[in-house]
């Protein structure tokens, strides 16, 4: 089976889902993870072993997507302590520790990465960072992968 007609026959379906979850942030990326999935989904597709492949198809789709919500909740209360000092339940003396790391890795930050820093903990999208910097998405990719990479040298 040609991936183009299975792209043209879900590709609303993967859309209903992503607005059914109410899926606002991220949503390309998330769109993009699903059509990953279903062109791994394409190819793993039995027709002795299920008989619907539109069935096959629609719950593989649903659930990968539940699943990938489950993974992304851990990330996302950590990241909401850390960047709260106040609501976290940390000692003063672990909130200062971390204060001096991130000062310190705030010094092998470049100006681009130290901005995208501050907007994406802003709560900006990729796509208002980019307007905001005036620079292409891509880029902002780039300042987004480099300055994690820098971070997690400080963190791990």
């Amino acid at each position: 089976m040609l991936f183009n007609n299975v792209y043209h026959q879900f590709n609303k379906y993967i859309h209903y889902l992503l607005n059914k979850y109410h899926i606002r942030y991220n949503y390309d990326e998330y769109y993009q993870l699903m059509l990953i999935r279903l062109w791994q989904l394409t190819n793993q597709y039995n027709a002795s072993l299920n008989s619907n492949f539109s069935t096959f198809i629609i719950f593989r789709l649903n659930y990968y997507l539940i699943d990938l919500f489950r993974k992304e909740q851990p990330k996302q209360s950590v990241e909401i302590s850390i960047l709260n000092p106040s609501s976290s339940k940390l000692p003063i003396y672990i909130l200062n520790d971390f204060n001096l790391i991130m000062q310190e890795a705030w010094k092998h930050l470049t100006r681009q990465e130290q901005q995208w820093l501050i907007l994406q903990i802003s709560g900006y999208k990729q796509y208002e960072i980019a307007q905001h910097m005036h620079v292409s998405l891509s880029s902002v990719k780039n300042y987004k992968r480099n300055a994690r990479q820098k971070l997690q040298r400080f963190f791990t």
